[in-house]
């Protein structure tokens, strides 16, 4: 059990904060230590971003040192965040595997190359919105350092964004796990399809990620928020837009009574002029558009 945590004083970053957000959330209890001093940190249950010692089996999680604490295979060298995340991520992420691994991956590897000074415009797995945390750390909580300030003051700011990256990991992780429960859920349904060219679904679910595992898969229909029901066309994979069948044409930017008049559907609501998306007012009437798309 983690009683006593450490990290640098001063000036903080976002690896720091979002590292000291997760570990106090798993370890509630935990007294949270902010020093320089070696013999304060060699006392501590475990130490991050400080130090000079990266040892999982010791609880030292820092990468200033001499050769730093590893590299990612993109050749991201790793932060005190990448590193916890390792070490503690999968247990923040309630065992979820494919949810640490994808966060890995991209949310959390953008904190390692932002920190250790990887030009993050030009690394396509950066999460803009990670680059912009610092930003927001440095101009409305870390104390300017122009202005008359203790040790204290940075203690009592970095306290106040490590409440701000609770709630945000905390939301980013929820999203993440229901994101792959939703995709599992998605492929199942599909491998039980009958017609593997659509799938209908209770709900909506971002597919782009999996096209590649369904490549027959034209359409899913599914209810949205507002009880009406949609057909979506299934882009060609992620990140793009581009659809593997259009709706037809003749539909596009058509809503309401125009829409069903062309189509024949009573209940047509919309089509977008993208000609990815349509609906209607019922179930029955979502699964007409959508016999007529796949003709």
């Amino acid at each position: 059990m983690i009683q006593t945590i450490g990290t640098h004083n001063g000036k903080f970053h976002s690896d720091d904060v979002f590292s000291v957000a997760l570990l106090t959330t798993l370890f509630p209890d935990a007294k949270v230590t902010r020093s320089r001093d070696q013999s304060v940190l060699d006392t501590l249950d475990l130490v991050l971003d400080v130090g000079g010692v990266y040892d999982v089996s010791k609880n030292r999680f820092d990468h200033h040192q001499v050769g730093g604490a590893g590299d990612r295979p993109n050749g991201i060298r790793y932060s005190a965040f990448g590193l916890i995340w390792q070490a503690y991520g999968l247990e923040y992420c309630q065992g979820n595997e494919e949810a640490h691994k994808r966060l890995f991956e991209g949310f959390v590897s953008s904190f390692d190359a932002y920190d250790n000074g990887h030009d993050t415009f030009e690394i396509t797995t950066v999460d803009a919105s990670v680059v912009q945390l610092q930003d927001i750390f440095d101009k409305f909580l870390n104390p300017n350092s122009s202005e008359p300030c203790e040790l204290e003051d940075y203690d009592r700011a970095f306290a106040s964004a490590v409440e701000m990256a609770k709630k945000i990991l905390d939301r980013v992780v929820k999203r993440q796990i229901a994101k792959v429960k939703s995709e599992q859920d998605f492929f199942s349904q599909w491998q039980q399809s009958p017609d593997k060219r659509f799938v209908v679904l209770d709900m909506h679910c971002s597919a782009g990620d999996m096209a590649e595992k369904m490549p027959e898969l034209l359409y899913y229909v599914y209810q949205a928020p507002n009880k009406n029901w949609h057909v979506q066309a299934m882009t060609k994979g992620k990140g793009t837009f581009d659809t593997k069948k259009p709706l037809p044409v003749g539909w596009a930017g058509l809503k309401d009574s125009e829409l069903a008049g062309y189509t024949g559907v009573a209940d047509a609501i919309f089509c977008h002029n993208n000609l990815h998306l349509c609906g209607a007012g019922s179930k029955e009437g979502a699964l007409k558009l959508l016999e007529l798309a796949l003709q």
